[in-house]
């Protein structure tokens, strides 16, 4: 359901205070469901210590790379565009 992922990841982007990642989240949580980031450990992990770069590095690092590609590029584009 889109509203809850929509909350899920502005409750997420709040964690990692980054707004700018509410779309980017939204489909991953839509995509995913919203516990996400407790499958994706690592992932978030680094998400949390705003390593954008090693955060799409491990993105890919998944099953769900295997199975849906485009949707996790979307993502790794979307850490990859935060500043340093």
């Amino acid at each position: 359901d889109y509203n809850s992922a929509r909350d899920a990841a502005i409750h997420q982007a709040n964690i990692i205070n980054r707004l700018d990642l509410v779309d980017a989240l939204t489909s991953v949580n839509f995509q995913l469901g919203t516990s996400w980031y407790l499958y994706h450990k690592k992932t978030w992990h680094l998400m949390k210590e705003h390593k954008w770069e090693e955060a799409a590095v491990e993105a890919a690092n998944s099953l769900w790379y295997e199975q849906t590609p485009v949707r996790v590029k979307d993502l790794q584009k979307a850490l990859r565009s935060m500043p340093v």
